[in-house]
Order: structure tokens, then C-alpha cells, then sequence
């Protein structure tokens, strides 16, 4: 196990995502990982979740590096295929579903997405793109400017970078298993993924915000 805030650098940073999530699992199974519209999500049960999406990932035989677009509602569902597509060693994307379609269409375009992840009520389904596609090897999340000043801008995270957060919060930003994250910010925002993804590592509490309440926050 890693001392808490050292950095690290390495290529399987995905397996120690999996191992710190079994650990939490473990010592918080029955401890609610996300609060979204009224229901309750464990870390059991959204570890459960993760590795459904992550199988299902498998089975289509979505390649290493590849980059999987999410293209859902704001749910717990979301923020498991983040977890999936890292525990694949693949990069994953963000689609803001309620966003102008010709942005959407236009960063679809720049990514060249391996595969695009979509959910309807209970069930989803991962659209394997057999048109060419970039790979995207060391690179764990990919995200947009706001293009105010001309066209979007993809940014590049790597693995390194989010693994070296996601240690490095305890100490910088005092996230332990006894808080409570509000995850209220734009999927498109880069504050979006500490919210979520970096917020769950730490055995928070999230209060995710769903569709309804982004876009009418009164």
C-alpha cells in the first residue's frame, strides 16, 4: 500500500484503482459511495456496478488505450464507467447529453472514441466503433475547453496525473471516509471528476446532482 500523499509514477495504475477500491469495499461495503435522486447507492453495490460495465467492456473486446465515450444521464451508472473504462486501461470522455449536439458532435468527431457507452432506465449498452480510431496509451480522462475564444480544445490527463490526485487528496485536500462531497459541477469541468471519481477513492459520501437539478439548481 502507498504512504499517503507520495506520488507515483508508473504504467499498471490501473490495479492499484482496482485494489484501493476492493479496500474501501471491504472496509465499507454497507457505507453509501453516491446519493443521487433520493436513492442510495453502496460501495458494494457500486463496485458491483463497475464491474458489470467493465465486463461488458470485455465481452465487446474494447482494446487497451482505446477511448470510451459516456454518453449518459448525471447517475451512479456514469460515474461506475468512468471506474470501468480505467480498470480496462482505457481513457474515458464525458458527454454532457443536455449540451448543444453540435459541440457533442464535433468533439465526437476530434476523439475518434473506441466505443461510445449509453443507458437508458436500467439497462445500457457499449456501441463498439469500427471506423478508425485514435489510441490514447497513458492517458486516463480526455476534456474540452469551453471554446469561448473558437472551437473546443481536447486536454489530455494521464494516468500518472489522476493516479497522484486521487493519493495526494487526504493530505491536500482533507477528503477522508467521513465526508460528504456535493458533485454539483458540469461533467464537462474538470472539478467534475475530483467531485466524483478522485471524492469515491477516498471513501467519501457523494451527493451527486442529476440532470434536473444542474440545470435548475433552485
Amino acid at each position: 500500500m502507498l504512504e499517503i500523499g507520495e506520488r507515483l509514477f508508473m504504467k499498471n495504475y490501473s490495479k492499484k484503482i482496482s485494489d484501493r477500491l476492493q479496500l474501501i469495499s471491504q472496509q465499507m461495503g454497507e457505507k453509501t459511495a453516491i446519493c443521487c435522486n433520493g436513492t442510495d447507492c453502496t460501495y458494494g453495490e457500486f463496485i458491483e456496478l463497475i464491474n458489470k460495465i467493465s465486463e461488458e467492456i470485455h465481452r465487446k473486446g474494447i482494446k487497451k488505450d482505446s477511448l470510451i465515450m459516456i454518453k449518459t444521464k448525471r447517475s451512479p451508472f456514469m460515474v461506475a464507467s468512468m471506474f470501468a473504462a480505467i480498470l480496462n486501461d482505457c481513457a474515458f470522455q464525458l458527454i454532457d447529453i443536455n449540451n448543444n449536439i453540435k459541440r457533442n458532435n464535433y468533439m465526437m468527431k476530434v476523439t475518434r472514441a473506441g466505443c461510445i457507452i449509453e443507458s437508458e432506465n436500467d439497462s445500457f449498452k457499449i456501441h463498439k466503433i469500427e471506423a478508425e480510431t485514435f489510441t490514447y496509451p497513458g492517458i486516463a480522462y480526455v476534456i474540452f475547453t469551453s471554446g469561448s475564444t473558437g472551437k473546443p480544445r481536447g486536454v489530455m490527463i494521464s494516468s500518472e496525473a489522476l493516479y497522484n490526485t486521487v493519493n495526494s487528496a487526504p493530505v491536500f485536500l482533507y477528503l477522508n471516509c467521513n465526508d460528504v462531497v456535493l458533485a454539483a459541477s458540469s461533467v464537462l469541468f474538470d472539478i467534475f471528476i475530483l467531485e466524483t471519481f478522485v471524492s469515491l477513492c477516498c471513501g467519501c459520501k457523494v451527493v451527486l446532482a442529476t440532470d434536473d437539478e444542474y440545470n435548475n439548481p433552485r
